[in-house]
């Protein structure tokens, strides 16, 4: 397993309905790029030109696909042969860039954090700190252990601008499409996982499991005791709450 030192990862939550669902149907909810705060999130215009040489290098990748069909490989063979003009290109690309851009509205997006101890984390998704937060489980058993699923968002000053026809442009354009945010974010230290389809709620145990409840340091005592009825027949779920640290400007995390 990559980042076998992130044991763990964290999900914040106000109190209501909607959070409540995960520990009481053990769901998760994947939510649609459109509705998330960060207007550029999945939403990056890649600059790119087709040349006929990117052309045939498309072509190449494409052939090499594992388990390619009979009839796929035939006509890309034809595309080989006869190699459209620069303007076919340009209107390829832009029919390209259209399909992408409409299919990217529909996946869903699941994001989680490396530390449960960020005042900034509690403040804008913890219902200013009188919310909870959620210990998800990271191991390579499951899917947040897997890179392929979950993986740690990039932070960066410039915008994307990956070139579709490069050798390694499919990857790149998934990486930075996906997993990349303006510096500004890095405070969030964001892992998140994937899903081709958004607004939609999955089994828990298709992912992870939860390990831990982090009560929030203005948490009404009636939420947290609400939580902890919920959650009375799991014995392996722990419950801590966060405390400041005298004289700084940190919390702790102390079991309750």
């Amino acid at each position: 397993m990559e980042h076998p030192g992130i044991q763990h990862l964290y999900k914040f939550y106000s109190f209501n309905t909607n959070s409540l669902s995960v520990l009481i149907n053990r769901t998760i909810w994947f939510s649609k790029p459109a509705t998330l705060n960060d207007p550029f999130d999945i939403d990056i215009d890649f600059a790119y030109a087709v040349t006929p040489s990117g052309f045939n290098h498309m072509i190449q990748v494409l052939k090499m696909q594992a388990g390619i069909s009979r009839e796929r490989a035939d006509l890309l063979s034809q595309l080989e042969k006869e190699v459209p003009d620069q303007k076919a290109l340009d209107e390829m690309t832009q029919v390209m860039t259209k399909k992408f851009r409409d299919d990217r509205k529909d996946w869903g997006v699941f994001c989680l954090c490396e530390s449960y101890k960020n005042i900034l984390m509690w403040s804008h998704y913890g219902d200013k700190h009188k919310g909870f937060c959620i210990q998800f489980i990271r191991n390579a058993d499951n899917k947040l252990g897997d890179l392929e699923y979950t993986r740690p968002i990039s932070y960066s000053c410039m915008y994307p601008s990956p070139d579709l026809w490069s050798a390694d442009g499919l990857e790149r354009i998934y990486d930075e499409l996906f997993f990349t945010k303006a510096k500004c974010w890095k405070y969030e230290k964001e892992w998140r996982m994937l899903n081709e389809n958004g607004n939609i709620e999955l089994p828990l145990a298709e992912f992870a499991s939860i390990s831990g409840v982090i009560f929030g340091l203005n948490m009404p005592t009636a939420h947290r005791e609400t939580i902890k009825r919920i959650l009375s027949d799991k014995d392996e779920i722990e419950f801590y709450e966060a405390v400041k640290v005298t004289n700084k400007f940190e919390l702790d995390i102390v079991h309750c």
